[in-house]
């Protein structure tokens, strides 16, 4: 989860995937910025910030959506996949019967090591 590290330590992660054999791939979450989400999201977001805070684990990074996928590519990296919440909806959440849904914040990415592992 992107949302707990520096802008310098995702970087290096990103590029260490990129050392990797072609075909590799990494997938994080990361929360999008207030402006992305509806009243009920952002106090949401705002309550479960303030726990973690509260916990020593504070959010230090959020991005939006073209910049997470700009974070990638300048990595070195390809953007194999980008879900959002409706596509995991979809995907994980349409045969529960408990109503759980995604966060509206949370974004998924895979990101791929290209043909030679190198930008």
């Amino acid at each position: 989860m992107l949302i707990y590290l520096t802008a310098e330590a995702i970087d290096a992660t990103l590029r260490a995937v990129r050392e990797c054999a072609a075909g590799s791939e990494i997938v994080f979450s990361y929360d999008v910025p207030d402006a992305f989400l509806d009243d009920i999201a952002r106090e949401m977001v705002a309550i479960e910030a303030s726990q973690l805070a509260a916990a020593g684990e504070p959010y230090t990074t959020r991005m939006s959506p073209a910049q997470a996928e700009e974070l990638v590519r300048s990595a070195g990296l390809e953007v194999a996949e980008h879900l959002t919440p409706p596509a995991l909806c979809d995907r994980y959440f349409a045969d529960r019967s408990d109503g759980l849904r995604p966060s509206a914040a949370e974004r998924h990415i895979a990101a791929r090591a290209g043909p030679t592992g190198l930008p």
